[in-house]
């Protein structure tokens, strides 16, 4: 390069607010074999212009090699760089410039990236919210490089548009698909079948196979909906135009009511004393007390008149409880058995009679022992239950009191238990569920009150017993095997569990559910994988007939499934 006596100027490609565009003018380049790196010093005022003066040229890491004219008033053909924005731009920027020989590297002007770049063609990103002046920018090769070994680091992201894609980043292998299942039957080419639902009946010899979805599962049930209402003295029916009753595992009386054409009126009087009335729901007779009654007149768009009455009352249970059965106190002397206790609340020489759970075992209870003030039989009856954490409930249909325990089985016990009664989801119409948190408990003191009582520390299987309930006591406890119950049911109470509540019909097939009721495990069976065991705590039946679907049925039932596993 000829070494210049004084520094050429350029001038600025654009007059108007550039003070601060520094322009490179460059004089005739000989000897352009070697490339030279043109170093920066500060610029020097030269006749109201910037001007660089070229000295001392020396190697450097960083080279630009470019041709130029003679330094004439051509001089605005040179290359100018300039800053157009204030702030620095994350980007390299590649110009092509009119030469008459083949141009062997490109020029290169970095901003912010003082590192090398190994290749003349890489890009120095440091950033991708570039500004869009940048994303517009193309990129001005002279000619194609493709070195080896280019990549980008961006792993398997997708390049933003800026970058010129390279079809040697690394691709994520497609996902290799996996060959079906294959069945090998066991030995002797027999093959399983999982006949657990009931048989049907087929023409001759042949057995029909159940191979469904959901086992056991039908796709329609073709229900006859039906509900016969009448009165026990007298036999006469009549007409239920809506029917609705319900009960829970806490309740020993279920309620009901039911809207009558006012044509019933006079079969269902008079109320000045119990009417006892027999309603038969699909199969299912309950037994109900009419206790109240109210008359509605309805008016018709048409300008007709409804007139229909509303019944209301309980089970025939209600008979053991006030105001049909009076209070009573009592102090027993004498020493009686648990069951006797609660037998001789009931009628003398009545149709009552008492029906215990297998599972809840009779006991002696010493003679003063026991004793209540103020409480109907009925409920003297769940007093006597309570003790060993049982509950009465009033059996459909009959003069029966059934006593069974709050849990049959331990809470943590439900899902091994053979099931009273199985659910399909296909026969499911709804279903919801509430979700009830609860501390688990894991040990309980129950103890008695008396003499003759019994102090019982009752912990769950595999635990120590923390953390621990408060301890209960009881005059009933006298026998060891009553505080174990007693225990049971209040450890079994604790524990998180979720309430679901499922409508389905009330089918009473001899392979159907039926009627579920209080204190009955129930088995939901969603499909072959899936299914989990819920203690139903309470039900309620719901009839009513409209003109464009007839009577319509339904019986939902509320399960407690366990939780705290």
């Amino acid at each position: 390069m000829t070494e210049l006596s004084q520094p050429t100027a350029a001038p600025f490609a654009e007059a108007e607010r550039r003070a601060l565009v520094p322009v490179v003018g460059w004089a005739a380049v000989v000897n352009a074999d070697k490339p030279h790196a043109l170093p920066v010093q500060p610029p020097l005022l030269r006749d109201g212009s910037f001007a660089y003066p070229w000295a001392n040229s020396r190697p450097a890491e960083r080279t630009s090699l470019l041709p130029y004219d003679p330094a004439t008033a051509e001089a605005q053909r040179a290359v100018a760089f300039a800053w157009r924005l204030p702030q620095l731009l994350d980007a390299t920027r590649s110009g092509r410039y009119t030469s008459t020989v083949r141009i062997e590297a490109l020029n290169e002007s970095i901003w912010r990236q003082p590192a090398l770049l190994d290749t003349p063609t890489a890009a120095a990103i440091a950033r991708l919210d570039v500004l869009d002046e940048i994303h517009r920018m193309a990129w001005q090769l002279t000619f194609e490089v493709r070195p080896n070994g280019w990549t980008i680091p961006w792993g398997q992201a997708i390049p933003p548009p800026t970058i010129v894609p390279n079809p040697t980043i690394n691709q994520p292998p497609s996902p290799v698909p996996q060959p079906p299942p294959v069945y090998n039957p066991p030995p002797g080419d027999q093959v399983d079948l999982a006949l657990i639902c009931p048989p049907f009946s087929g023409p001759g010899d042949q057995v029909p196979l159940p191979f469904r979805a959901y086992e056991c599962v039908r796709d329609q049930y073709v229900i006859e909906n039906t509900i016969i209402c009448r009165r026990v003295s007298t036999g006469e029916e009549f007409t239920c135009l809506e029917f609705s009753a319900n009960g829970d595992i806490e309740s020993f009386t279920d309620a009901f009511s039911a809207q009558l054409p006012r044509s019933a009126l006079e079969i269902v009087l008079p109320l000045d004393q119990p009417v006892e009335v027999e309603i038969e729901v699909n199969g299912v007779t309950m037994l109900m007390l009419l206790e109240a009654w109210s008359e509605d007149v309805v008016f018709g768009d048409s300008g007709g008149r409804q007139d229909t009455i509303r019944v209301s009352g309980r089970s025939v249970s209600a008979e053991l409880d006030e105001p049909f059965s009076a209070a009573n106190s009592r102090f027993e002397e004498n020493t009686r058995t648990w069951v006797q206790l609660m037998q001789q609340e009931l009628p003398v020489d009545s149709a009552w009679q008492l029906i215990v759970h297998p599972s809840v075992q009779d006991y002696t209870v010493p003679g003063g022992t026991f004793s209540y003030q103020g409480l109907s039989p009925i409920r003297a009856i769940a007093r006597i239950a309570e003790a060993v954490g049982a509950v009465v409930q009033q059996v459909p249909g009959g003069r029966s009191l059934l006593v069974l325990p709050r849990y049959p089985v331990p809470s943590w016990e439900m899902e091994a238990t053979q099931a009273d009664k199985q659910i399909d989801f296909g026969q499911i119409d709804a279903i919801g569920a509430e979700f009830r948190p609860s501390v688990r408990r894991n040990g309980i003191y129950v103890a008695g009150e008396t003499a003759g009582g019994h102090l019982v520390r009752a912990t769950r299987t595999g635990t120590a017993g923390a953390p621990w309930l408060d301890t209960v006591t009881d005059a009933l406890i006298t026998d060891p095997q009553a505080g174990l119950a007693r225990a049971r049911s209040e450890i079994s109470a604790t524990g998180r569990r979720q309430i679901y509540r499922a409508t389905i019909p009330l089918v009473t097939g001899p392979t159907d559910p039926g009627m579920v009721l209080p204190g009955q495990l129930a088995l939901v069976v969603e499909s072959q994988q899936t299914q989990w065991t819920g203690l139903a705590v309470a039900w309620s039946l719901d009839g009513r007939t409209n003109e464009s679907t007839g009577l319509v049925i339904w019986h939902s039932l509320s399960l407690e499934r366990y939780r705290d596993e």
